[in-house]
């Protein structure tokens, strides 16, 4: 999500840009405050249907950039908790 390490440089600079940028993450950035990144943050779990419709309300744009992530052996070992989380 928008609080990852990806998710919250991009968030950041659309923000600079004047965007009006609002992250839903299940963390919190560690190394960012929310008003360094973004206009609003949400702390939820985007696989929830009515957090994500919310969430996507009168937005132009989305970018999603919420991912299990993890090396091979991660990968391998939990193919079905990420096809579950990653879809």
């Amino acid at each position: 999500g928008g609080a990852g390490f990806i998710g919250s440089h991009l968030a950041k600079r659309m923000k600079e840009n004047g965007y009006k940028v609002i992250v839903v993450d299940w963390k919190k950035n560690e190394f960012m405050e929310n008003d360094e990144f973004c206009d609003e943050f949400v702390l939820d779990d985007l696989r929830k249907l009515d957090v994500a419709v919310k969430a996507c309300d009168g937005c132009a744009q989305v970018y999603n950039l919420a991912a299990d992530m993890g090396g091979m052996g991660f990968i391998c070992s939990n193919e079905s908790v990420l096809s579950f989380n990653n879809t």
